[in-house]
């Protein structure tokens, strides 16, 4: 089906008419969704709904329930979700950079609120994973606090050996990606951190961000500040304009490799723990953590 993916704004209405019908989770009628489509900045009286509706039924992407409105189908869903990627686009890096504004840690005292991930662990697997699990951490919204524009480019796998990270194996850029590339790799499973733990050669996730060239010398004393209040995680910072481990970096910036904060949770999902993770899902408080090291 191809009706819906069409930039006009007749498609348009269509598109916010299923989201409309998706959201309530449950049948929902011609009225309701007239009010809740002004509410979005669509004026359509409940007429111009029918009508739409109609439309919909016969593209067998709604279906109705009785006198109580209407619902999704599974081909209504899809169809709404293969629309929506354009949507989606750029999403993930808006996120990403709500959440740097929102962060408040300063290393000088050790307060404040940080980035987080959060991950779901089987009891009887606790003991498997702490083993495995260093601190999560993140410095993106402690540069930007310090006036340090970071932009977050590319995650990627990493290829560790002999203790050293030589390089990209694969990445995808942060811009334009409806989906969050560190997601996208956790569900490939394509590393080998706990090789990498254990042996000192695997493949790992990391992100590169870039910042400013001329802010060099002052993002490198943060680094430092950060690594003396326990934050780690840094592989390499690079060099003006050039690619980092094989990353391309744009011109007049600097890429900074991170190893990614997951790496741990991904390490105990590779020897059989049970782990639901969400990366970048929250603010905690700093002094409310505590280092498993």
């Amino acid at each position: 089906m191809k009706l819906l993916t069409r930039e006009h704004v007749s498609q348009r209405r269509l598109i916010e008419i299923l989201r409309v019908i998706e959201s309530a989770n449950c049948p929902v009628g011609a009225r309701a969704i007239s009010d809740s489509l002004s509410s979005r900045g669509y004026d359509l009286g409940e007429r111009a709904v029918r009508y739409n509706l109609t439309i919909l039924d016969g593209l067998g992407f709604t279906r109705k329930v009785g006198y109580s409105g209407r619902v999704l189908t599974p081909l209504g869903s899809r169809e709404l979700g293969c629309a929506l990627v354009g949507d989606r686009i750029g999403f993930v890096n808006t996120r990403i950079e709500e959440y740097m504004f929102r962060t408040s840690f300063d290393p000088q005292t050790g307060r404040g609120d940080v980035i987080a991930n959060t991950s779901l662990v089987d009891e009887s697997d606790e003991e498997k994973i702490l083993d495995m699990m260093g601190r999560a951490w993140d410095v993106d919204g402690m540069l930007l606090k310090r006036g340090i524009p970071v932009l977050t480019s590319f995650a990627g796998l990493a290829q560790v050996r002999e203790g050293q990270t030589v390089g990209f194996m694969d990445l995808i850029a942060y811009a334009g990606s409806s989906l969050d590339p560190i997601r996208v790799f956790m569900r490939r499973k394509a590393t080998s951190i706990s090789s990498a733990i254990s042996s000192g050669t695997g493949t790992v996730l990391a992100n590169v961000r870039e910042v400013p060239a001329g802010a060099e010398e002052r993002v490198r004393e943060l680094l430092d500040e950060f690594h003396a209040a326990g934050f780690g995680g840094l592989i390499k910072i690079g060099q003006e304009s050039e690619p980092l481990l094989g990353c391309p970096v744009g011109p007049g910036k600097i890429g900074i490799a991170f190893y990614a904060g997951v790496n741990g949770v991904v390490a105990g999902e590779e020897i059989g723990a049970r782990i639901r993770t969400a990366p970048i899902s929250i603010l905690v408080d700093y002094a409310s953590t505590c280092n498993l090291r």
